[in-house]
């Protein structure tokens, strides 16, 4: 049977779009409208009059009626069709039954969580936490610009957070300070003490108000590890941690932990960060607002350059099809980020926060899959797996962790870092030129383990060694 005779079809005025793209007229009304929730029931018949079927009615609405005016061309531009609607992070209790393995699934499936009800994640900052609102300490002095006593936020169990108990303990740490308005890739504008930061930028007014304390890596400073390190109680819905195991100068310590301060006017632009690794948020006192978008939707951000608060859906019509998240964290939550996810965070009160990357056997494939982009350079990906490793077995060596929960921990993360190791032995990540850690040690990079020979490499080698036997006898 031969195909009729094609006829072009004229394609219909589209007049509901406007030249600037934006939908305009009664499609843009019915747009704005609050939209059905699943379940709701349909409207009846008795509702839309008798003889008339709902069919008809819909179509009818749709259509513009004839005796409406047109709208003159001095018309303001109608208002934007309607803000970003952003899904609701799940909660789970961290003594719920299943928790751990639905915050596991959770995180392969690049959906973020908030665990409530974990107690000690942040046990370093107990001491600067009292139930008074003013100090009743001797050396407390009433012209003390530290006493600012109108500007404390509370924890999660009402007690307020005294900055002079800050500043007498890691007082005279440098910290890296932003403004505001900062690139998000390179954010860090100066560093000063943090007596000074608490002096000038912890109270209400001012410009120095807008100075944000932004990631300071306190593990990597020998006098703020002594005072804050290793007090942070792990969370059991959580693998074992690798990153402990990485560095010999902050030992059985995570040397990637960060404290946050600012007030209700700072803020971090949208972005994401590489490595591989997962990262947790806790609000120590205050609120923070976060916005979250899936790790597989950067193609819709625009290239992350996005007031993700204020998203204007005019200029920026495809962040509406990203999976995107947002919430509002208050003391005795964690946050939990599966690897690569995108977030925004901003302070909506004073606030100081803690945030932690994590690597356990659920995001390690990413971790690998960054070892290969070398999109991290301030981590050796090749030394974590390696120490961890050694680690490891030397616990099951010594007969293994104290429990049958930690014994299960360390099997799971050991067979893991057997499988990253295979892999780098057998694809070994090539240089980054920009990396400074890739150029110390050379354009060939191999990792040194004795867990796998590749059956094609160790062909190879069989290959070159008789070769190398020939050569010898014939000479």
């Amino acid at each position: 049977m031969e195909p009729g005779p094609c006829t072009s079809r004229k394609r219909k005025a589209r007049s509901c779009f406007s030249g600037d793209g934006v939908i305009r007229g009664p499609i843009a009304l019915a747009l704005m409208g609050e939209p059905r929730r699943p379940g709701s029931r349909s409207p009846s018949k008795s509702s839309l009059g008798a003889g008339s079927s709902p069919k008809r009615v819909a179509k009818a609405s749709l259509s513009p009626s004839k005796a409406s005016p047109k709208p003159s061309a001095s018309a303001a531009p109608p208002a934007p069709l309607s803000r970003l609607v952003s899904m609701h992070i799940r909660r789970i209790r961290v003594d719920a039954k299943g928790a751990r393995e639905a915050v596991a699934l959770a995180r392969r499936g690049g959906e973020p969580v908030i665990v409530e009800g974990h107690v000690g994640w942040f046990a370093f900052a107990d001491r600067w936490l009292t139930e008074e609102r003013m100090p009743s300490e001797p050396e407390a002095v009433a012209g003390d610009e530290l006493y600012n006593w109108s500007f404390k936020p509370r924890d999660q169990h009402g007690r307020f957070l005294q900055i002079h108990r800050m500043a007498g303990t890691i007082g005279e740490e440098r910290v890296p300070v932003v403004k505001p308005q900062c690139d998000a890739r390179s954010p860090i504008d100066r560093h000063m003490r943090l007596r000074t930061f608490l002096t000038v930028a912890w109270r209400e007014g001012g410009e120095a108000q807008k100075l944000y304390l932004h990631q300071w890596q306190f593990p990597l400073s020998p006098t703020a590890e002594g005072v804050l390190g290793r007090q942070c109680r792990p969370l059991p819905v959580l693998g074992r941690d690798l990153l402990p195991h990485w560095l010999d100068s902050v030992p059985r310590d995570n040397p990637l932990q960060y404290l946050f301060m600012g007030t209700s006017t700072t803020e971090s632009r949208l972005h994401q960060d590489k490595g591989g690794l997962a990262i947790t948020i806790s609000c120590i006192c205050g609120q923070k607002e976060v916005f979250l978008a899936h790790r597989d939707d950067g193609a819709l951000l625009y290239d992350e350059q996005i007031d993700a608060f204020s998203v204007d859906t005019r200029t920026h019509p495809m962040v509406q099809l990203a999976r995107t998240w947002r919430a509002t964290l208050s003391p005795g939550q964690i946050l939990i980020l599966p690897a690569g996810t995108y977030h925004a965070c901003r302070n909506i009160s004073p606030c100081l926060s803690y945030s932690r990357f994590h690597l356990d056997e659920i995001n390690i494939g990413y971790f690998l899959r960054s070892a290969h982009a070398g999109d991290a350079r301030e981590i050796d990906h090749e030394d974590v797996v390696w120490n961890a490793a050694f680690e490891l077995m030397s616990i099951v060596e010594a007969g293994g962790g104290a429990n049958e929960t930690e014994n299960m921990d360390v099997i799971r993360a050991l067979e893991a870092l057997l499988c990253v190791a295979r892999a780098f032995a057998a694809n070994p990540p090539g240089p980054d030129p920009a990396a400074d850690m890739y150029l110390r040690k050379g354009n060939k990079r191999s990792l040194q383990t004795t867990f796998v020979v590749p059956q094609a490499q160790a062909q190879t080698q069989t290959q070159t060694q008789t070769q190398t036997q020939t050569q010898t006898q014939t000479q």
